[in-house]
């Protein structure tokens, strides 16, 4: 396939395969994602695929990624629900329901990895890879994350 039977698949297909992924996900910039991968993985099989088998690649990709991005979406939120179910010691009942009252204010990323790191003892690479994040990012994420615990328990006391 050549660069200009490319650029016409795309002018052609890419409107329609958008508005499918929309429909299956319910995200607009989860589907923006799916679309470019569904591009990609053309380009990069371009020399193996047919031009009239094209669009029933792209759609056939689009599902598969999909259905792979929903199960690991499951799996993530059913680790996510256990950690927050596991009980950790803390001196008093009223400190750990002082705690996890802030907890739920926090963004879902911060009570994520600072659930991870503080109660569950990860390390920041392993919290990266459960999380998909960049190290960094961990890094960033859980510092401010403890530094809106500590605003929120210093307001609360």
């Amino acid at each position: 396939m050549l660069r200009d039977e490319y650029n016409k698949l795309v002018d052609e297909f890419a409107d329609t395969l958008y508005r499918y992924i929309v429909k299956m996900t319910a995200d607009c910039e989860l589907s923006k994602d799916i679309t470019q991968d569904c591009w990609l993985k053309l380009w990069e099989i371009s020399n193996n695929v047919d031009i009239a088998n094209a669009k029933g690649f792209l759609f056939q990709t689009a599902y598969h990624i999909v259905v792979d991005n929903s199960r690991r979406n499951a799996v993530k939120q059913k680790y996510l629900e256990q950690i927050t179910q596991q009980n950790v010691t803390i001196q008093t009942n009223e400190d750990r329901e002082l705690i996890d009252y802030y907890l739920d204010k926090l963004p879902k990323d911060y009570k994520t990895c600072l659930l991870l790191r503080d109660e569950q003892g990860y390390s920041y690479e392993e919290i990266s890879q459960i999380t998909e994040m960049t190290l960094e990012k961990v890094k960033v994420t859980i510092y401010r994350a403890r530094v809106k615990m500590k605003q929120f328990l210093m307001k609360g006391k």
